[in-house]
């Protein structure tokens, strides 16, 4: 995924997860597999992520991780990285969202339209209007 942003460094990128990891919203094994920096047309400085874990759990719903370059990820293609929950995202992008109200994602205008999309699911006011 490609972030877009004015503020955020990769540093802060990683410093979002960590929040998210120490209020005990993502599990500690997930880590950004990818965190580079890139140019951005939009923003001031793009950063491609990957959230992703090396370990599954029974019954946790983990799928391989889409490589970017040759299709699902596995053991067999040489990484074995599961792809984040939806959950696992979303808490990661709330902190990099209140970290940078105005970053850019996929769908994501800005916080207001992150927490709009999601139906305010990663505020602790679930569906509040």
């Amino acid at each position: 995924m490609r972030l877009h942003t004015n503020t955020l460094t990769w540093r802060a990128v990683h410093e979002a997860l960590d929040r998210a990891i120490l209020a005990g919203r993502i599990p500690a094994h997930v880590s950004l597999i990818t965190c580079a920096e890139y140019r951005s047309r939009v923003r001031k400085a793009g950063i491609e992520i990957q959230l992703g874990t090396y370990d599954k759990e029974p019954g946790d719903g983990r799928r391989w991780s889409n490589t970017g370059t040759h299709g699902a990820n596995s053991e067999a293609n040489g990484e074995g990285v599961y792809a984040a929950t939806w959950n696992e995202w979303g808490w990661f992008l709330a902190e990099v969202f209140a970290a940078d109200p105005e970053a850019k994602c996929n769908w994501y205008d800005g916080a207001a339209a992150f927490h709009a999309r999601t139906k305010n699911a990663f505020t602790g006011q679930a569906n509040a209007a």
